[in-house]
């Protein structure tokens, strides 16, 4: 079985794009005793640097990944330009590439044995491949960039996207600043209400384009931090293949999740006997449910690994990764190759194995952070500002984020304008000593021409700050907390 052909969807700038032609004749290079004189490759012999290396933890890091900086459990990593033999004990054997190949110029899609290893980690963890048969990966420069490239592959100005009501405002804000309007989907803690996006599509006005896109966050979401079930996954992957519209996935913090929280009476240590059995606990993805190659998915290093790296991937059906190359080449060309050699040398010696290791190991020390962080927060928000609905603390299952909803009518100073008093508020909390982020910095707009069939939330009365359990240590983190409440508290008396 093959993906569905999408062109259709492809903006006028990608049907714009051809291929390079002058970046083909790199494959005549690999000819034996060809006399080469067609692209202009710099000789390794003036790349300023002879090798590189790296010191990193050995899987299955029994003692966990906290302590990994003080592990004396470790293996290194040595590049050499012109030969590997020489490398340490330790590098990934014939996966391993020198820097006179590494540092050259790199194929678009990314450096080959690391698309190698996504495409396998993509079939243990997702599937891929059960549905449909011409699936492909591309690296990116993390999912910021990997949706920029996809929103100009599929999109001009004036078309529509759908996405939630609140969302990653960088995403959000890349696609107005291409010109396409994203319209919101109604969330409840559960993530897109289902029932919404079917009216909505059912009802979109007839004298406007259908929505080409669904950009999601469906695990962990940022800013909410709440998850799509399965169900509901599989009724919208339903009315988005009845309306041809595509999804896509944005998956950052997919292997943060930390499962449901329980008080401290009756919480109980995870542990997975099994890669497997970690692998089946995690939440199945649209692109695992994908049967017609409408699903785009980002996934992100920076959470699992090092946002410094800079390197994400794209996993889509091969004729949208082609397309998707094209760009790349008249844009970024390829991610860093420092970086991709580092991810190489990393995640081949660790092999499958040891990466799941490792994301077991991310999984308990999030959990941790997660819990605490609730822990203190709910021990010592005032029992009667729940009571009176004025707080609202629903504790995510997933990500790095949690969120404080407050009552903005019930605010001394309301007057009908909820957005004064989060504005009220933040100030407050940054003369206490605390940076949060104000939870309509997220909010996608409704556009006039929808405001008849998309409430505008004005029913509404809560207002929310976004808090992170990622940035610090849970003294830090809590000391934090302590002086939201002491904000909160003043300011509803």
């Amino acid at each position: 079985m093959f993906a569905k052909d999408f062109s259709h969807l492809y903006s006028d700038e990608c049907n714009r794009r051809t291929a390079d032609k002058l970046g083909s004749l790199i494959e005549y290079a690999k000819i034996p005793n060809i006399s080469f004189l067609g692209n202009g490759l710099p000789q390794s012999k003036f790349f300023p640097w002879q090798s590189i290396s790296a010191t990193s933890p050995l899987p299955p890091f029994n003692e966990g990944i906290e302590s990994c900086d003080k592990s004396t459990d470790t293996f290194s990593i040595q590049v050499m330009k012109n030969d590997n033999s020489n490398s340490q004990a330790g590098t990934c054997g014939e996966k391993s590439f020198n820097l006179a190949k590494g540092l050259q110029y790199q194929p678009v899609v990314g450096q080959q044995s690391v698309l190698d290893f996504i495409r396998e980690h993509l079939k243990l963890v997702h599937e891929v491949g059960t549905n449909y048969q011409d699936w492909d990966v591309i690296l990116s420069l993390g999912n910021c960039q990997a949706f920029d490239s996809i929103l100009r592959t599929f999109c001009n100005p004036g078309d529509y996207i759908l996405a939630e009501e609140y969302s990653f405002s960088s995403s959000i804000l890349t696609a107005k600043t291409q010109g396409v309007q994203p319209v919101p989907l109604k969330m409840d803690e559960h993530g897109i209400v289902p029932e919404y996006l079917i009216e909505l599509l059912e009802n979109w006005p007839v004298n406007l384009k259908k929505p080409k896109l669904l950009y999601t966050i469906p695990t962990g979401q940022n800013p909410l931090s709440y998850s799509l079930s399965l169900e509901r996954k599989k009724i919208i992957y339903d009315v988005l293949q009845k309306h041809d519209v595509l999804i896509v996935e944005d998956e950052p913090y997919y292997f943060l999740q930390t499962g449901e929280y329980q008080q401290k009476s009756e919480r109980k240590e995870v542990k997975f006997n099994s890669h497997n059995e970690f692998i089946d606990s995690l939440a199945k993805s649209f692109l695992s449910l994908d049967t017609d190659g409408r699903v785009l998915r980002l996934e992100s290093y920076s959470k699992t690994l090092a946002p410094g790296l800079r390197l994400g991937f794209i996993a889509a059906s091969s004729a949208i990764t082609k397309q998707l190359a094209r760009y790349n080449t008249m844009s970024i060309m390829t991610p860093s190759s420092f970086s991709q050699i580092f991810l190489n040398e990393l995640l081949n010696s660790w092999k499958q194995e040891g990466y799941l290791d490792w994301l077991i190991g991310l999984r308990h020390e999030y959990t941790i952070k997660r819990d605490g962080s609730l822990d203190f927060l709910l021990e010592n928000v005032p029992k009667q500002l729940i009571e009176q609905k004025i707080v609202k603390i629903s504790p995510p299952v997933a990500g790095m984020f949690f969120t404080i909803e407050l009552n903005a009518k019930k605010h001394p100073n309301y007057t009908g304008d909820k957005i004064s008093i989060e504005t009220h508020i933040n100030e407050k909390l940054i003369e206490g000593g605390v940076v949060v982020a104000p939870g309509s910095w997220f909010a996608v707009q409704n556009p006039e021409e929808f405001k008849h069939i998309v409430s505008d939330d004005s029913e509404n009365e809560y207002i929310f700050f976004r808090l992170t359990f990622a940035a610090n240590d849970l003294p830090q983190i809590e000391e934090g907390i302590e002086k939201v409440i002491k904000v909160i508290t003043s300011e509803f008396q």
